[in-house]
């Protein structure tokens, strides 16, 4: 056969994937024994592999590869399967070494889809990820791909993207939606460092020292326990939405308000029909009032 082979059809593909040859160019010697074992067989299928079984144990085949390739063939078609790889001649080691790379491309890009975009994450580097950003890693780590190689970093060698991302994590310049802030920072210690002076001074008068905890309940509720790793600035504009609908939760212990929810609860009693209201419900409909005033 002369010129090069560009395309062979898939059973004969999958013939060919099953010679039993560690080196590709070493098909040629496979070929020799299929021709010399289907001119004696005559036809008669149970000869050829006995044949070939013969010629691939005096030439050193592997045993159990030989019978695979034998198997394979005789699914695929037969004599007719084995005439289709021969017809190949010379160029059988460039279609075998063709198929195989593809099919080793195949089984890393499938490999990769399952474990998801972030499979070749090391062990190593999501442990340092996951400290920055707990489960917002993905998001955070993608922004910088997205920087370093555009929408479709996923399609670069995973090599590529494992070296990258071990410089990023040596030289401190992981950014994630940008370089971490003086807020980000503080919030390692103090998760609500991002709160500012004058929604910690709304919370306060609402319920003194307890804020905190009418703060996470809300929190929790909209993004989960892992709340703190999401950016400073989304919480903050948040809460300010809260504040002005008067929408935030009620602590467990409304007697420990601040001052001003203290001083409307007590005029809120004196509400013909209050006295039918819990110490929560009264505490939230001064909540909602104190964010409407202020809004």
């Amino acid at each position: 056969m002369s010129g090069p082979v560009t395309w062979v059809d898939d059973t004969t593909a999958w013939v060919v994937l099953a010679i039993p040859v560690a080196d590709a160019y070493d098909a040629p010697r496979w070929a020799e024994v299929l021709r010399a074992a289907g001119e004696s067989a005559d036809g008669d299928w149970s000869a050829f592999e006995s044949r070939v079984g013969d010629l691939a144990l005096e030439q050193n085949f592997d045993s159990v590869a030989v019978a695979e390739f034998v198997a394979t063939a005789a699914n695929a078609g037969g004599f007719t399967a084995v005439e289709s790889v021969l017809e190949l001649d010379d160029q059988l080691p460039v279609v075998l070494t063709g198929l195989r790379d593809a099919r080793q491309g195949a089984n890393e890009v499938g490999a990769e889809a399952e474990e998801g975009p972030f499979g070749w994450v090391t062990d190593a580097q999501r442990t340092h990820v996951e400290q920055l950003w707990a489960s917002a890693w993905q998001e955070y780590l993608g922004t910088d791909l997205d920087q370093r190689w555009g929408e479709g970093w996923q399609a670069h060698p995973a090599e590529h993207k494992v070296a990258w991302l071990d410089d990023l994590i040596a030289a401190g310049t992981l950014s994630g939606t940008g370089a971490r802030t003086d807020v980000d920072q503080a919030a390692d210690q103090d998760p609500f460092a991002w709160v500012t002076e004058e929604q910690r001074a709304h919370l306060a008068a609402l319920w003194a020292d307890q804020w905190p905890s009418a703060v996470t309940a809300d929190l929790d509720q909209r993004w989960g326990q892992d709340w703190q790793a999401h950016p400073a600035e989304h919480k903050s504009a948040w809460l300010n939405d809260l504040i002005t609908a008067g929408t935030l939760s009620v602590p467990a212990d409304p007697s420990a308000a601040g001052s001003a929810m203290a001083d409307l609860l007590a005029s809120m009693r004196a509400v013909p029909g209050a006295e039918s209201l819990s110490d929560e419900e009264v505490a939230q409909i001064v909540a909602e009032t104190i964010g409407k005033a202020g809004s």
